[in-house]
């Protein structure tokens, strides 16, 4: 399967809510970019519709979440699983909690970040 990689650059102020409207994210979900794709092709006809959908229900059109970027580093989500941290790092609150409140991983220091 091919992968396209976009990094969005908006001309224009956004908004990504979570919930409410004094509340945002610097992300969104899969789900928020298909709804958007699919009123620019309810604009486009019913066909360019129906094409997205049936490429969305065969697997050939596959969306994941939006995920932040500073310039061109790429940052994924921290994995869900316990890392056991070694040396100077095991014994310092500071970074185990620096490590708990982090969010995103830059993709360069990825295997860094699961290294033990």
């Amino acid at each position: 399967m091919e992968y396209q990689l976009y990094q969005f650059r908006f001309s224009s102020a956004v908004h990504f809510g979570s919930g409410s409207l004094d509340q945002s994210e610097y992300t969104f979900c899969a789900d928020t970019l298909f709804s958007a794709l699919c009123q620019v092709a309810v604009r486009m006809g019913k066909e360019a519709l129906d094409t997205l959908v049936t490429f969305a229900k065969e697997g050939s059109l596959l969306i994941s979440d939006a995920f932040p970027y500073v310039n061109e580093e790429l940052f994924l989500p921290k994995p869900v699983l316990y890392v056991k941290r070694s040396g100077q790092e095991a014994g310092d609150s500071i970074i185990k909690k620096a490590y708990k409140k982090m969010k995103y991983v830059p993709v360069s220091d990825f295997d860094l970040y699961l290294k033990d």
